[in-house]
């Protein structure tokens, strides 16, 4: 009798497949090398990547070539856990070797479908999608992954799965029908492949560039989406899509590679072809806004918001500019208008919350609100201090202290926090003496530089004073 190397059952001399794991028993291979190569080829996959950024050129190749990596690496991990899944539901018991083909090929399949992504967003969307949000864009973008990625991935491990079903039942099939449960799926790959060359090869020069910019801003390689970009510009210099894409990632950048000015310029210019978008509105007054430019500011953002006063997100942002611009009202009614179109979004609601407790107004709604926030996001610091506080603006001062408590490690570091720490324990007549601690936080420069915050203070001292002189 043989035994399987693979799985170490006895097998018939007159069987080529082991009948528990579908080994070929004739096969060269060892087993153990195959289990070797497949847990390491993650690490081949990583070091890869760093190389291809480096040739690239690309400044900063290990941190930006370990994000993409750990991308990449996760796909193959998602391909061995969808393969043992099938296996498990089919009742297969697999060769080694069959983990290492499922993988490599859910790897392959969705590099090429993430081309194919981008190219078929570019398509539907004619372009750079300057009329869309953020989040809806997102949000197509996600369900083209979940209508192409995941399917295919599935699909190409499902031949695998057969091959090893089929190989445990029919012991004899010879290599060629063997070779098309993998040459099948490589032949779809390749076939996509191809398609993806021939739009890079031969489609329209201003999709293949924003195309290329936008997945290279995404894979985090800033610059080098710029550089593309104005390297495209200087083909085509009348191309709005490419001045959109310089402007607005040189925003979202932080200005790294290139100055808020030379972003403002190439969003004008955009502008002048399509002055009713809304992107290119929002991001000049983003631009403006970073530039302490406030009459612009408000009179793009007013132009991202024209017509779309039910979007949830232009009136976050509007609040957002009101709320720097120190014009509460109005934030307050934008943050309501987004309020009352996404009751999900954890930001927005702490954001109105905050607000309406600065303001006195509506507490019970404002801690409804905040309450709502740490549902949907806990644990964070920002809302678990908002909470605190409308607890405390509401009278529920233990309530307030049991939040607070949970931040307690950033009292000293957030000034705001320590002011409300501060606030709550004196309700709780749990200080000696109050106002010192208030006068050393009056003296903190960060404090005197922010007057919104330097004035509560000031008037919590006065109220605390006054009360004091009462008794």
């Amino acid at each position: 009798m043989n035994k399987c190397k693979e799985c170490g059952q006895e097998a018939g001399e007159s069987f080529d497949y082991c009948v528990s794991c579908g080994f070929y028993l004739k096969s060269t291979h060892n087993p153990r090398k195959e289990r070797f190569l497949f847990f390491l080829s993650p690490l081949f996959i990583f070091i890869s990547t760093i190389l291809l950024f480096a040739v690239l050129g690309v400044k900063e190749a290990f941190y930006y070539g370990s994000i993409l990596s750990g991308e990449l690496i996760a796909t193959y991990i998602v391909g061995t856990l969808m393969f043992a899944f099938l296996c498990f539901l089919f009742v297969v018991k697999p060769a080694f070797r069959g983990y290492f083909e499922a993988s490599s090929l859910a790897f392959l399949v969705s590099v090429v479908m993430t081309f194919v992504v981008y190219i078929t967003l570019n398509l539907k969307f004619g372009g750079v999608p300057v009329y869309l949000t953020p989040d809806v864009y997102a949000k197509e973008k996600s369900n083209l992954f979940m209508l192409l990625l995941l399917p295919s991935m599935f699909v190409v491990t499902a031949f695998v799965v057969a091959k090893y079903k089929i190989l445990s039942r029919l012991n004899l099939l010879d290599d060629k029908k063997k070779s098309l449960f993998l040459g099948l799926p490589l032949t779809l790959i390749f076939l996509c492949a191809i398609s993806v060359s021939v739009f890079f090869a031969y489609g329209d020069f201003e999709s293949r560039k924003t195309v290329t910019v936008q997945m290279l801003n995404d894979f985090g390689l800033v610059e080098k989406a710029t550089e593309v970009t104005e390297r495209a510009l200087l083909i085509k210099p009348d191309s709005f899509e490419l001045y959109y894409l310089r402007g607005s990632i040189t925003i979202d950048s932080d200005y790294k590679f290139r100055s808020i000015e030379e972003a403002i310029k190439s969003l004008e210019k955009a502008r002048k072809i399509h002055p009713d978008s809304l992107m290119i509105n929002y991001y000049l007054s983003v631009a403006y806004s970073e530039n302490n430019d406030k009459e612009n500011a408000l009179k793009y953002a007013y132009g991202a918001i024209d017509g779309r006063f039910n979007d949830a997100f232009v009136n976050k942002y509007l609040g957002d500019l009101y709320l720097k611009y120190n014009m509460p009202k109005k934030a307050v009614e934008a943050y309501k208008l987004a309020v009352s179109k996404s009751y999900d979004d954890a930001i927005i609601l702490n954001n109105l919350s905050f607000l309406l407790l600065e303001l006195n107004e509506n507490l019970p709604q404002a801690l409804e609100l905040a309450k709502r926030s740490v549902e949907l996001v806990p644990n964070q610091i920002f809302n678990k201090d908002t909470l605190a506080w409308a607890y405390y603006k509401n009278g529920r001062y233990i309530e307030a202290l049991e939040e607070i408590n949970d931040i307690r490690d950033v009292v000293e570091e957030s000034p705001e926090i320590h002011f409300h720490y501060v606030m709550i324990l004196n309700s709780m007549s749990l200080l000696k003496n109050p106002i010192e601690l208030l006068n050393k936080l009056l003296a903190k420069p960060e404090v005197i530089l922010n007057k919104s915050l330097s004035n509560s203070i000031n008037a919590a001292r006065d109220k605390i004073n006054a009360e004091s002189r009462h008794d």
